[in-house]
């Protein structure tokens, strides 16, 4: 539970939050236009046991109270609430089994209902070409510092990747790029006396296998 002198910290102030379980590392991530305020009411609808969430409500009574962290995690201004709740419930897994959120969605959590494609092209529109503030550098430097990426999140990452076409523009790039031998040189420098894995050279090779299939196999 979190001690007096961290309910002391939380503020008075729009942002995103975190309830973080001490125990397996799971945490609950949302957003308010006054951070203390809405920890508040967590607690209360927590201890009464009808707290929105069940997924947290069953592990707040499987593992007490005294688990529990509740943490600022960004002050950011209202219009930018939603916009860092969802980078943070993305970054934690907090709607996936790593988490406590209800939607995978910022704005509909709590409620269970499911996000129509349209709203989520809305939401996509919304923030695309959208510059990152020095805030959300800040809230992103202080989560990623000292952390690995999980092995799940790895492979969705992979997962996403594998095949992708490139955009005929970068196709064009690479082949009119022309390689000097001061370049080369600079790449021998640095890759010398460095040691590639089996497991590096295994994605190497899957990696242009897949390109070339994409692309067609220019070696003629």
């Amino acid at each position: 539970m979190a001690s007096r002198k961290q309910r002391r910290r939380m503020p008075c102030r729009p942002g995103i939050y975190t309830i973080a379980n001490t125990v397996n590392g799971k945490r609950y991530i949302g957003s308010a236009v006054n951070i203390s305020d809405r920890v508040t009411l967590h607690k209360m609808s927590l201890r009464r046991g009808d707290h929105h969430s069940s997924k947290l409500q069953r592990a707040w009574a499987k593992y007490g109270e005294e688990a529990f962290v509740f943490e600022p995690l960004l002050e950011c201004s209202r219009d930018n609430l939603l916009f860092y709740e969802q980078r943070a419930i993305d970054r934690f897994d907090a709607a996936v089994d790593g988490g406590y959120n209800v939607a995978k969605v910022a704005g509909a959590a709590g409620r269970g209902r499911k996000v129509s494609d349209e709203t989520k092209a809305k939401i996509s529109a919304a923030h695309k070409g959208k510059k990152r503030s020095p805030e959300f550098c800040a809230m992103r430097s202080a989560i990623m510092s000292g952390r690995s990426q999980p092995v799940s999140v790895r492979a969705k990452i992979s997962a996403t990747l594998m095949g992708r076409k490139k955009p005929q523009s970068v196709i064009d790039a690479l082949k009119a790029r022309v390689v000097t031998d001061e370049m080369r040189a600079q790449i021998s420098k640095k890759l010398k006396g460095h040691s590639v894995s089996i497991e590096s050279r295994e994605r190497m090779r899957v990696s242009r296998m897949a390109w070339l299939s994409a692309n067609g196999d220019q070696r003629g």
